[in-house]
C-alpha cells in the first residue's frame, strides 16, 4: 500500500507524527490507510496493526453502531462531521474517550475519495463533565431538599437583606418570596420586640455556627419560638460574606417542655400529698392498733394506694377512667352476680384518682367483712352525671347494699369512715351522705362535674 504521506513535506510529516492529537487517513469505506503514533497509542496497538482495519472496529459497541449508521452517512451527504464523541476500545478492555472530526476529501493523485479524521483525547474533559453532572445532580437534590424541607432556609447578603427563601419560610412567616426579597431580615422578623437582633447575635454566631434561640412575632400576628442557625459562605467572589439562616419552628417543643415542667412540679406536689396521706393512714390505723388485723388493714390500704398509682402511671399521670378505678377496687370480690356496677365511662382528674380508689376500697372492704356481701346480700354501685342546660352538671355516685340479714352498724368511727365521708368529699369539693340501714350501708357522693372535656362522653353513656 502506498504511503500517502510520501507527498507531504518532511516538516509536515514530523508535525503529524509528533502531534498531541490523533490523525487518521481512511478510504471512503473508513478503512485505515494511515494513523499517527498518537492514535496508535490511544488504541493500544502498533501502527501496523491498525492499517487495513475499518475505523468502526476500533470503537466500543455503541461507537461502532453510531459510526456505521450515522457518522459515515453524514460524511457522504455533507462532506464533514464535527465533534463526534465516541470511545476507542483497547485489546485489554480499557476505553479512551475521544472527540472526532472528519472531512471527506478527493485525493488529487489517485483520484479517489479519502477521509481525514482528527481526534482529541477527552479523558479529562469526560472526567470534568462527570464531575459537573455529579455536582449538578447534587445541587438539584439539595435544591429539592431545601424546597421540600419543613425548616425555613433564608439566603441573606452581607447586609442581612433577604435574597431567597424556600416554601417553608413562606408558610412560617406568611409572606411570599417576592414580597420578602430585598427586605432586611432584621426588619421583617419582629424578634422578641428587639429591633437590632441580627447584627449582634448572628454575625458573632457565624464564626462558630452556633444556634441562637428567639421568640418571634410573624407579620401575620402569630408568635413562634425559633432556633436560628447561621451558615456563613466564605466563597463569595466580591470578598463579602453572604450567609444562610436555618430557622426551625420549635414552638411545640417549647410548649411540650413547659408542659413537662408543669407536670413534674405537679407530680412532685402530688407525691408529697400522697406521702401525707400515707402518714395519715399510718397514724389513724395504728393509733389504737393492738392486733395483727389492724396491721393487715394498713397494708391493704397502702396496696390500694399503690394500685391507684399504677393506673396513673399507665395514663401518664393524666385523667383516668372511673371504670378502671372501679375494676381495680372491686376485682378482688369473686361473687360477681352479687355486685352490680353501672355508669358511663367518664374520666377522673388525676389528682383525685388515689383518694377515690381508697374510698371505694373502704366501701368494698366494709361490705365484704361486715356488710351485705358477708351475709349473701348484694351491692349496687352506680354513678351518673345529672344536670340541665341551665344548671352546672354534677357527678353522683351511690353505693347501695341489700341483705336479708340485719346489719349491725359500727360502734366507733374509724379512718375508713373518714375516708368515705369526709376526705373524698373534700377532694372532690362535694358532699356525702351515709346511712347504716338495717339491710346494709347506703352511701351517696355528689360533687361538681370536674372535666368539661368528657361531658359529651358522659352524656352519651347516660343516653345509652
Amino acid at each position: 500500500m502506498t504511503d500517502e504521506l510520501t507527498l507531504v513535506p518532511g516538516a509536515a510529516r514530523r508535525i503529524i507524527s509528533l502531534a498531541p492529537c490523533a490523525v487518521v487517513l481512511t478510504d471512503r469505506d473508513a478503512r485505515v490507510l494511515y494513523c499517527n503514533p498518537r492514535f496508535a497509542l490511544w488504541c493500544g496497538r502498533e501502527q501496523g496493526e491498525i492499517v487495513g482495519k475499518r475505523l468502526s472496529d476500533l470503537f466500543d459497541v455503541a461507537g461502532r453502531i453510531y459510526c456505521d449508521t450515522h457518522m459515515l452517512p453524514m460524511l457522504y451527504i455533507q462532506g464533514f462531521v464535527r465533534e463526534i464523541q465516541c470511545n476507542l476500545k483497547n485489546p485489554d478492555g480499557r476505553t479512551v474517550p475521544i472527540l472526532l472530526n472528519g472531512n471527506l476529501e478527493m485525493n488529487t493523485v489517485t483520484g479517489e475519495e479519502e477521509i481525514i479524521f482528527t481526534a482529541l483525547d477527552t479523558t479529562e474533559r469526560a472526567q470534568y463533565e462527570a464531575e459537573l453532572r455529579r455536582a449538578r445532580d447534587g445541587a438539584e437534590e439539595l435544591a429539592a431538599i431545601v424546597e421540600s424541607s419543613l425548616i425555613s432556609v433564608l439566603r441573606l447578603d452581607a447586609n442581612g437583606a433577604i435574597k431567597r427563601w424556600n416554601p417553608a419560610s413562606v408558610r412560617m412567616f406568611g409572606l411570599d418570596e417576592a414580597t420578602a426579597a430585598g427586605q432586611s431580615a432584621q426588619d421583617l422578623l419582629d424578634v422578641s420586640n428587639t429591633s437590632d437582633w441580627l447584627t449582634p447575635h448572628l454575625k458573632e454566631a457565624c464564626a462558630s455556627n452556633e444556634t441562637v434561640f428567639f421568640k418571634e412575632a410573624t407579620p401575620d400576628g402569630r408568635h413562634l419560638h425559633l432556633s436560628v442557625t447561621p451558615i456563613p459562605d466564605q466563597r463569595s467572589l466580591d470578598g463579602t460574606c453572604d450567609f444562610s439562616l436555618l430557622i426551625r419552628d420549635i414552638t411545640k417543643q417549647v410548649q411540650a417542655e413547659h408542659q413537662v415542667d408543669i407536670m413534674m412540679r405537679e407530680l412532685n406536689h402530688r407525691v408529697k400529698n400522697n406521702l401525707a396521706v400515707v402518714v395519715g393512714i399510718a397514724r389513724q390505723t395504728f393509733r389504737s392498733a393492738s392486733t395483727k388485723a389492724e396491721t393487715t388493714k394498713f397494708i391493704d390500704r397502702i396496696s390500694a394506694l399503690s394500685a391507684a398509682h399504677d393506673l396513673l402511671v399507665d395514663n401518664n399521670w393524666d385523667s383516668t377512667s372511673l371504670t378502671d378505678v372501679v375494676k381495680l377496687t372491686t376485682g378482688r370480690f369473686d361473687g360477681e352476680s352479687r355486685l352490680s356496677v353501672e355508669g358511663p365511662d367518664i374520666s377522673l382528674p388525676a389528682q383525685s384518682v388515689a383518694m377515690t380508689a381508697l374510698a371505694l376500697f373502704e366501701l368494698m372492704t366494709n361490705a365484704i367483712k361486715y356488710g351485705a356481701l358477708k351475709h349473701n346480700g348484694t351491692v349496687r354501685l352506680k354513678w351518673w352525671i345529672e344536670g340541665s342546660e341551665t344548671a352546672e352538671p354534677r357527678f353522683v355516685l351511690t353505693w347501695d347494699e341489700q341483705s336479708d340479714a340485719t346489719i349491725t352498724p359500727p360502734t366507733r368511727e374509724g379512718f375508713g369512715r373518714q375516708l368515705i365521708e369526709t376526705l373524698i368529699a373534700s377532694e372532690l369539693n362535694g358532699e356525702t351522705t351515709l346511712e347504716f340501714a338495717p339491710d346494709g350501708l347506703k352511701y351517696r357522693l355528689e360533687a361538681p362535674y370536674w372535666d368539661a372535656a368528657t361531658r359529651l362522653e358522659a352524656a352519651d353513656g347516660n343516653a345509652g
